[in-house]
């Protein structure tokens, strides 16, 4: 697994989350999910955190 790879879309999902935790604005949620199924394309893990 190379964390270059995976870096920016988990970098992606942790600020939709921060924006969508600090200002309420679901919104925000569409980055975090856009990321999170962008991951789990790639690992079952991530398709798992998507799907819930």
């Amino acid at each position: 697994m190379d964390c270059v790879e995976w870096e920016p879309p988990i970098q992606q999902a942790c600020e939709g989350l921060e924006q969508f935790l600090t200002t309420k604005d679901a919104a925000y949620t569409d980055k975090m999910m856009h990321a999170l199924s962008e991951l789990g394309e790639k690992h079952v893990y991530f398709k798992q955190l998507y799907l819930q």
